[in-house]
């Protein structure tokens, strides 16, 4: 019984801990979006994003038209135009971000692969994220709805 109150308490005290440090656990807006080097849609169709919502839960993670079920999310923190470079042919003035490193928020759907998230959001502060897709750098706001 000890070990099973003391596992419990452990799990609570950390999960509340990092959505304390990052509060991601929301409803986030799409604004706006900032082309990327190689897009796979074109301006048109990126601007019909613009509104669109991603939602990050516990238990579900709405990510504009995919569902993640029962997700888990991981945070690192990255060199930013190493990170940007390597993965989305970018640098850091393209997206207007001053620091050095910033904080990745990876979202994996099947928790059998943790490895390779199937997800990454750009935390730039507490209330802006960045969801690099289809070639485009989608950048979101909380919900204050």
């Amino acid at each position: 019984m000890r070990l099973f109150l003391l596992i419990t308490f452990s799990f609570l005290f950390f999960r509340n801990i990092a959505q304390a440090q990052f509060n991601f656990l929301d409803t986030w807006q799409v604004f706006m979006f900032k082309s990327g080097e190689i897009a796979e849609i074109d301006n048109k169709e990126a601007q019909k994003i613009i509104g669109g919502k991603i939602s990050l839960k516990n238990d579900l993670a709405i990510m504009l038209y995919d569902t993640c079920k029962n997700p888990m999310y991981r945070v690192r923190e990255v060199n930013t135009n190493e990170y940007l470079r390597r993965d989305y042919r970018a640098n850091s003035n393209t997206l207007g971000i001053q620091s050095n490193t910033i904080k990745i928020l990876e979202i994996f759907c099947d928790k059998k692969t943790k490895d390779i998230a199937d997800f990454d959001l750009v935390m730039t502060n507490d209330s802006t994220l960045i969801f690099p897709s289809l070639g485009y750098f989608f950048v979101l706001k909380k919900n204050d709805l």
